[in-house]
């Protein structure tokens, strides 16, 4: 994640998903391809007034989509 004009940036690259993983996170996020028209990643962004539901929605990937067990430790960047 990353802010981008008072926004946080979610970007997961399609190289990290299955068909699976892609099918559950698709409904939930935008896409970006690139200027062929391929698919590069799924994105979402937040607002970044609502830090704590990024962090949740972050969390939910992580454990939900790639089942990474509650006790993962989740490392947060801030660039401006």
């Amino acid at each position: 994640m990353m802010p981008a004009d008072g926004k946080i940036f979610v970007d997961i690259p399609m190289a990290e998903l299955n068909e699976t993983t892609y099918e559950w996170l698709r409904p939930h996020m935008g896409t970006s391809t690139d200027s062929y028209g391929e698919l590069i990643s799924l994105q979402k962004y937040i607002d970044a007034q609502f830090t704590e539901y990024a962090a949740e929605y972050t969390d939910w990937i992580f454990t939900k989509i790639f089942q990474l067990p509650d006790t993962h430790s989740v490392k947060v960047n801030i660039f401006s």
